[in-house]
């Protein structure tokens, strides 16, 4: 692994560190950057949906659930060419997932490499037709905290886009993100576990 995190002028990762906030070890938040090649996504959110004097209560996910949101570099090396950021993505006909790392944040002996996440995609119900978004981030209609791979609680918002005459409470959010799939780095790691071989 030596071989690529030299590769960049930190040391660590392929921009620089800046203030900001913190959620993992110097160590787990490399292991995100640069070990993990396949994330594994599961999100559900439930909404209780009222329109004049009627209700109903939908749970709904984006794409199936759980999905696996593979690196689109083929080898270690590939990773930190991209200076901006290293992405993750996924589509389909059900919606649209991100996990994008960026810029590292850093805040006290804690770091972000840069974590953004972000999940889109539509849903019928009684009414009509809705928009779902799931963003990190605390600038949203609904923000709640959420544990991602051992971290402290990060914030992530919850927003509807919809008549205006219809009122969305979010009742319930599950939102899991974790490692899959690892690097191997010529045979240093097992790509199942993680673990150093």
């Amino acid at each position: 692994m030596g071989k690529v995190l030299h590769a960049s002028g930190s040391g660590y990762f392929p921009s620089c560190i800046q203030n900001g906030t913190g959620y993992w070890s110097l160590e787990k938040a490399m292991d995100i950057y640069w070990r993990v090649r396949t994330w594994e996504i599961s999100l559900s959110v439930t909404y209780l949906i009222t329109e004049g004097e009627g209700s109903q209560t939908l749970t709904t996910s984006p794409l199936q659930n759980p999905y696996e949101l593979t690196a689109f570099v083929t080898e270690e090396e590939a990773i930190p060419c991209n200076i901006n950021f290293f992405e993750i993505a996924g589509s389909g006909p059900g919606g649209d997932f991100r996990i994008t790392f960026g810029t590292v944040k850093k805040g006290g002996s804690l770091y972000d490499p840069g974590f953004d996440f972000y999940a889109t995609w539509g849903d019928e119900y009684d009414f009509g037709f809705a928009e779902f978004e799931v963003t990190s981030g605390d600038g949203g209609d609904d923000v709640r905290p959420f544990s991602i791979y051992g971290s402290n609680p990060i914030q992530m918002s919850f927003n509807v886009y919809e008549r205006p005459e219809v009122s969305f409470t979010l009742l319930d959010a599950t939102l899991s993100v974790e490692p899959k799939e690892w690097w191997s780095y010529g045979g240093t790691y097992n790509t199942s576990t993680g673990a150093r071989l």
